[in-house]
């Protein structure tokens, strides 16, 4: 199902080697364009290419798109995917199905059918029908999930609840690919054991529920990738003891006192990741210790309840509940 809002076109990210065979709104052909020569639309789905899908005339905003095509997924690779016969791993960021980049209110219901022996998992509920299918429904207005320690530690952090009917799936994958990624009621990393890699990203991952405002695309993703990172150190604080923590710190800020300021970096840098993530944890580990425990994390709830989205509002929010002092020294660490 997907809504115009009144437009004459919607885009929509599918893999690169896709041949699709029918194009279908509310059951009438419907014409489309499937860009494979130009390069991805998004950064985060590098196979993937543009699809565009042209309104029927006379059509109403809301309407059911129906489709068939093929995948060759033989060249499927990069962090957290897979395509072999033990594991198969084929998320959002590969684009196997026709998604929506850039938007929270697209909702999918997912009908998928494969060779006896595999269990299917994923974001969503998921269940096995009577003709031996796999239904994965994806109810993106559900409220916020969080496995169960982290969940009740970023709680009591940020002073805000969410709903008890809750839940979370978490995929542990030994593939021998590295990262992971997390969305709504499921978190899953690549790990052939538990250690502080899994448990410092099982951190970073839940805490995205709080921290995820912020354009991805963009150098103000620091808002949600530093803010994770340092919600995973004060998680792995209250796991492992102050030693580990300030181990992690000291750590990060060795690794980035040369790298370049978050300020204004390109979010295709090849130093963009180790500034949005690590940099900028460091940032907030050293505000935490300028300004004490209680205002900086009274701070941090109001940045969470404004639902701040970029830099600017964040400075003015600062300066409103940490003083002009604290804004402008920020605003320095940032541009250093």
């Amino acid at each position: 199902d997907v809504n115009f809002l009144g437009s004459d076109s919607i885009a929509l990210v599918l893999w690169r080697h896709a041949r699709i065979d029918t194009m279908r709104c509310d059951g009438h052909e419907a014409a489309y364009r499937f860009d494979t020569l130009a390069p991805a639309p998004t950064r985060f789905i590098p196979d993937g290419r543009a699809l565009t899908l042209y309104r029927p005339a006379g059509s109403p905003d809301r309407c059911r798109i129906g489709t068939r095509y093929t995948l060759d997924m033989h060249e499927v690779q990069g962090p957290a995917k897979s395509f072999n016969d033990r594991w198969i791993e084929i998320g959002y960021y590969t684009g196997w199905y026709p998604v929506c980049n850039g938007t929270s209110a697209d909702r999918s219901h997912l009908r998928i059918g494969i060779t006896d022996g595999y269990t299917v998992s994923g974001s969503g509920i998921i269940s096995r029908t009577d003709d031996g299918m796999w239904e994965m429904d994806q109810p993106w207005e559900s409220a916020l999930n969080c496995s169960y320690d982290a969940l009740k530690f970023f709680r009591r952090l940020y002073k805000i609840a969410g709903e008890e009917n809750t839940y979370i799936k978490f995929s542990l994958s030994a593939s021998g690919t590295s990262g992971g990624y997390s969305r709504k009621n499921f978190i899953t990393l690549n790990s052939g054991s538990f250690n502080e890699y899994i448990l410092r990203n099982t951190a970073h991952e839940i805490s995205h529920f709080w921290w995820n405002k912020a354009p991805v695309e963009s150098w103000h993703d620091w808002l949600n990738e530093s803010f994770a990172e340092f919600s995973a150190l004060q998680y792995l604080r209250h796991a492992r003891g102050e030693e580990a923590y300030a181990e992690r710190v000291e750590m990060y800020r060795e690794k980035t006192r040369r790298i370049r300021p978050i300020w204004g970096i390109d979010r295709a840098d090849r130093e963009a990741h180790t500034a949005l993530y690590e940099k900028g944890s460091v940032l907030l580990a050293d505000l935490l210790v300028r300004v004490g425990e209680e205002p900086f994390f009274d701070f941090l709830a109001a940045v969470i309840r404004a639902r701040i989205a970029d830099t600017p509002a964040f400075l003015d929010l600062a300066e409103t509940r940490l003083g002009l002092e604290n804004r402008n020294w920020i605003e320095q660490r940032l541009k250093q």
